[in-house]
């Protein structure tokens, strides 16, 4: 259902822009009057009559579709929905030692995080699964070259004993 509207809508807008940009400007009748081309084609009511219908009918097809279309999207789920909640942040230690709002803070619960700070988690989170990915393979990289030094360090050795 979803794909049916998605490509009315695109249809009913790209046929409303065609039907906009055929019809013509408000000053244009003042060619015809000074000898210009008579618009018979579309009937003695001219062009004006059938274009402003086309053009109403695909422009209140479009907004069907728009309006449709919005309503079903907001129905789904959202891209957040799966995020988990962040930590919870450590307070900092005052110079004096103890703080005075540690208690207070570990009695009330954590607030809910902000829009921003889910954005940023999940920022945080798509940078980080490629950062770690990339590490263990360096990591990985640098265990094997080690493996083929010592190796070649022994065959060294090997062939200098013989």
């Amino acid at each position: 259902m979803i794909p049916l509207l998605y490509a009315l809508n695109i249809i009913a807008g790209l046929f409303l822009v065609g039907v906009v940009l055929l019809q013509s400007g408000k000053g244009a009748d003042m060619g015809a009057a000074f000898g210009g081309a008579n618009s018979a084609v579309f009937g003695p009511s001219g062009p004006g009559n059938a274009l402003t219908r086309m053009t109403a009918v695909s422009a209140g097809i479009f907004m069907i579709t728009a309006l449709a279309l919005s309503v079903l999207s907001a129905r789904e789920r959202s891209v957040f929905d799966g995020v988990a909640e962040p930590a919870p942040l450590a307070t900092p230690a005052t110079p004096g030692g103890a703080d005075p709002a540690a208690g207070q803070a570990a009695a009330t619960p954590p607030a809910e995080p902000s829009f921003e700070d889910q954005v940023k988690q999940a920022a945080q989170q798509a940078v980080e699964g490629p950062a770690a990915a990339a590490g263990n393979a360096v990591s990985d990289s640098a265990s094997e070259a080690a493996a083929a030094v010592d190796k070649a360090a022994a065959e060294v050795d090997k062939a200098a004993a013989e």
